[in-house]
């Protein structure tokens, strides 16, 4: 067995993976998935294979690439389910962008397909340039966290995590693995192509090795969350539900420290989010109900046609429906 691909399968064996458990991979066919499926070949799980068509290509590049995640799930003898997403109804629908339509419905897609067939993980190619991006991108956002991907969450996992894109290449170049190439890839209308084809490769040249130091940084981002999120979820216990809002006693919320504050502000927040649109809270909302708890009396406008009440011994997080 190869050297990387030992590491791949080492890796999953150590922290997540039962013998039995049937494994769903998220696959297009590109360079990342089919190596992704190279390594997961090599375990006794059977695997499923879910393609989506976003429907925004040309018909022909797609037909080409689903007759090569065809012959890849014979060549590999598993199963494959080809499904098309209406993704510009979605967007259209839910008021949001391409990007945010086709994350949520893929998202939806493959929860609902690893139920029906029992899988207790779902798959993902994500490497650790996709890692570099998504922390880069958490940046220039302005995130409370560059905390990047997970290896393993809520039944997601990411096996290539610590695999460049440069060693997946040379890998299926040089055993002459087939694999599709998605035009879309190249087009710089998308944020997270922009950072790839043009920020980061100016990065590479301060840092070559920008990518080790990203991925260090992620996974101190994600200690650092689950630090936070033991610290406040006696705290969050505390926040009562109602038929039309979320609340929480403001005396108990001033005893904190005023980062611990914003913390739980956040959390409500989150309790109330459509994460099926463009229009999220940010920290500048967080930081405006904050500004406000020593008022008697105060009011802030949320996203997606919710509103954050203060009373004299409230916080109050209306529901938007």
């Amino acid at each position: 067995m190869h050297p990387l691909v030992y590491a791949v399968i080492t890796r999953l064996k150590q922290t997540v993976l039962s013998i039995d458990s049937p494994l769903l991979i998220s696959f297009s066919g590109g360079p990342d998935s089919v190596f992704l499926l190279e390594c997961l070949s090599h375990l006794p799980n059977p695997l499923i294979l879910l393609y989506l068509d976003h429907q925004l290509r040309p018909i022909e590049e797609r037909r080409n690439e689903q007759d090569c995640v065809l012959s890849l799930a014979k060549k590999y003898q598993v199963r494959c389910v080809i499904k098309k997403m209406p993704l510009t109804c979605y967007a259209s629908t839910y008021s949001c962008s391409i990007e945010t339509a086709g994350h949520s419905l893929r998202r939806k897609y493959r929860n609902h397909y690893a139920k029906l067939f029992k899988c207790d993980y779902i798959a993902t190619g994500h490497h650790q340039d996709d890692q570099s991006e998504t922390v880069f991108h958490q940046f220039i956002r302005g995130s409370r966290s560059l905390s990047g991907m997970a290896y393993c969450e809520k039944g997601l996992i990411k096996p290539l995590l610590f695999i460049s894109k440069k060693d997946i290449l040379e890998y299926l170049n040089t055993f002459k693995i087939a694999y599709s190439v998605d035009s879309t890839n190249a087009d710089l209308l998308y944020t997270r192509n922009q950072l790839r084809h043009q920020v980061l490769p100016m990065i590479e040249t301060l840092n070559p090795n920008y990518r080790e130091t990203f991925s260090e940084l992620a996974l101190y981002g994600q200690e650092q969350a689950l630090y936070f999120d033991s610290l406040l979820a006696p705290l969050k216990e505390k926040i009562v539900y109602t038929n039309t809002s979320i609340v929480l006693n403001k005396t108990f919320v001033l005893s904190m420290h005023s980062f611990i504050q914003k913390k739980l502000i956040h959390a409500m927040l989150e309790l109330t989010a459509d994460t099926s649109t463009d229009k999220q809270h940010t920290h500048k909302h967080v930081r405006a109900i904050a500004s406000q708890l020593n008022k008697k009396k105060g009011s802030v406008s949320l996203p997606n046609g919710s509103r954050c009440l203060i009373t004299e011994s409230e916080i109050i997080i209306t529901l938007p429906f």
